[in-house]
C-alpha cells in the first residue's frame, strides 16, 4: 500500500495534529506501507519546535516532499503555490489513498486534485466544527466556513477522522461516509527524568518549583488567542481583588512562549511573583516541571482535543478549563478536575479558589480527584486505546487503497 499523508502547514512547528500526522507515517511504515509526506513550507510564522533534519530522522524510509505554499487573507487560508500543487498532485498519482490534514482552503485545494488523478481521500478533522466562545471576526469567519462550506466538502471525502466524541457525533448527523475517531498520541509522563538529570536551568526551575509551598497552577502550549490568555488576566485580578496577598497563596506558570504575553504583563506588575513565563521547555524537561505543580489550567476558547489535560492527568493532575468540545473529551467535571460552564472570570476564580481549599481542607477528596485523574488516563489515553484506534484507521486506509482509484462525488 503506498501512502501520501499531506499536511497543511510545516511539520517544523510539531504542533499536535503535525505530530499526530508524524506518528501515523511512522506507523504505517512498521506495517510496511510505503509513505510519502507532502509537508506545507513557506506558510505560518510560528515559531519552530524541531528541525527538517530531526523531522527526517524520525520519519526515516519515508520520502518528505516540501509543498511550497502561500498564506492568503492573512492567513486565514492557506493555497500551495503552482509548483506546490504540482508537487502534490505527483505525489498524490503515486498514492493507492492520501491522507492529509485538513485547513481552510487546503481541503478544497485537495478535493480538486483528488478529482482530477481519480485518488482515495481520507481527511484528518483536527479543528474543532464548534468554535462558543468567537470574541474575534477571525473565528467567526472561521466557523462560518466550517459550516457552510467545511461540512460541505467533508461529505465528498472517503472518510473523516475526528479528535473527540462531539464532532464525531456532529459530522455523522451532517452525513459524512465515514467518521473514525482517533485521539492525538498522547505519552504517558508518570516517570518524568529526575531534576538531577536535567540540564541547566530546567534542573534549577524543578528544584524551585519543589521548594515552593504555594498552589502551583502551570498553563502549557502555544501562547496564543486560542489559550484565552486575556480571560486568564481577568481571572487573576479577580483573584487579586478578594485577597490582596495572592501572591502568597498562588503560583501561575506558563510555558510555551519565549515571553511573557502582553495580555498579562500589568497583572505580573500589580501582582508581583504571581505570573511566571517558564519559555519553551524541552519535552525532556516538561514532564519534570508538570510533576511538581498540583494542577493545569485551560482556560481555552476551542480545542479539539485537550491533550495537555490528558497527559497531565497521568501524573495525577486535576485540571481546569472551560466547558468545551476537546476538554469535555478529557476531564471529568468534578471528578478529574472542573468544567466551567461560562467564559467568566468569576467562575473560573470560584473554580481555582475551590481547588486550592480541596487540597487543604478536604484531603480525601483532593486525593480521590488525583487517583480518578491518572485512572481516566489509564483507561482512556493510554497506550492501548491509542493503538486500537490507530489499526482502525490503518485497516480503514488499507481498505480503500484496495477499492481502487474513484472520483470523489
Amino acid at each position: 500500500m503506498r501512502v501520501l499523508i499531506a499536511t497543511h502547514s510545516s511539520l517544523e512547528i510539531d504542533g499536535g495534529e503535525e505530530r499526530t500526522l508524524g506518528y501515523l507515517a511512522r506507523y504505517l511504515l512498521q506495517q510496511g506501507a510505503e509513505v510519502r509526506v507532502a509537508n506545507y513550507g513557506g506558510l505560518h510564522g510560528n515559531e519552530a519546535r524541531t528541525s527538517l533534519d530531526q523531522i527526517r530522522h524520525r520519519l526515516s524510509g519515508a520520502r518528505l516532499d516540501t509543498i511550497p505554499a502561500m498564506p492568503v487573507l492573512g492567513r486565514l487560508i492557506a493555497v500551495p503555490s503552482f509548483r506546490g500543487l504540482r508537487a502534490l498532485a505527483d505525489g498524490m498519482r503515486w498514492a493507492d489513498v492520501v491522507l492529509f490534514g485538513q485547513f481552510y482552503g487546503f481541503d478544497l485545494t485537495m478535493l480538486f486534485l483528488g478529482k482530477w488523478v481519480r485518488r482515495r481521500l481520507v481527511v484528518s478533522q483536527a479543528s474543532a466544527f464548534a468554535h462558543p466562545h468567537r470574541e474575534r471576526v477571525r473565528v467567526a469567519a472561521l466557523e462560518g466556513y466550517e459550516r457552510v462550506v467545511g461540512v460541505r466538502l467533508l461529505r465528498r471525502f472517503d472518510a473523516v477522522r475526528v479528535c473527540n466524541s462531539d464532532d464525531l457525533r456532529s459530522l455523522t448527523e451532517e452525513g459524512c461516509r465515514r467518521v473514525l475517531l482517533l485521539y492525538p498520541p498522547n505519552t504517558d509522563l508518570s516517570n518524568p527524568t529526575p531534576p538531577e538529570r536535567l540540564e541547566a536551568p530546567y534542573r534549577e526551575v524543578c528544584e524551585r518549583l519543589s521548594s515552593d509551598r504555594r498552589f502551583k497552577f502551570l498553563l502549557a502550549g502555544r501562547m496564543t488567542y486560542q489559550k484565552g490568555l486575556d480571560l486568564l488576566g481577568e481571572i487573576l485580578v479577580q483573584l487579586g481583588e478578594r485577597n490582596a496577598r495572592v501572591a502568597d497563596d498562588f503560583s501561575f506558570l506558563l510555558a510555551g512562549g519565549e515571553k511573557l504575553p502582553t495580555s498579562l504583563e500589568s497583572v505580573a506588575l500589580r501582582f508581583p511573583g504571581l505570573v511566571t513565563n517558564l519559555g519553551v521547555l524541552p519535552r525532556e524537561a516538561f514532564p519534570s516541571v508538570l510533576k511538581e505543580v498540583d494542577a493545569v489550567l485551560m482556560p481555552s476558547r476551542y480545542e479539539s482535543f485537550g491533550r495537555v489535560a490528558a497527559e497531565a492527568q497521568s501524573l495525577g493532575k486535576p485540571v481546569v478549563a472551560t466547558d468545551i468540545t476537546g476538554l469535555r473529551e478529557v476531564i471529568v467535571d468534578r471528578v478529574t478536575g472542573f468544567l466551567v460552564g461560562s467564559w467568566s472570570a468569576t467562575a473560573f476564580a470560584s473554580a481555582i479558589q475551590e481547588l486550592r481549599t480541596m487540597s487543604i481542607s478536604e484531603p480525601e477528596r483532593w486525593n480521590a480527584m488525583k487517583a480518578a485523574a491518572r485512572a481516566n488516563f489509564q483507561r482512556r489515553f493510554g497506550a492501548g486505546q491509542w493503538e486500537a484506534q490507530l489499526r482502525s484507521l490503518a485497516l480503514l486506509l488499507a481498505e480503500l487503497a484496495a477499492s481502487g482509484s474513484s472520483r470523489p462525488s
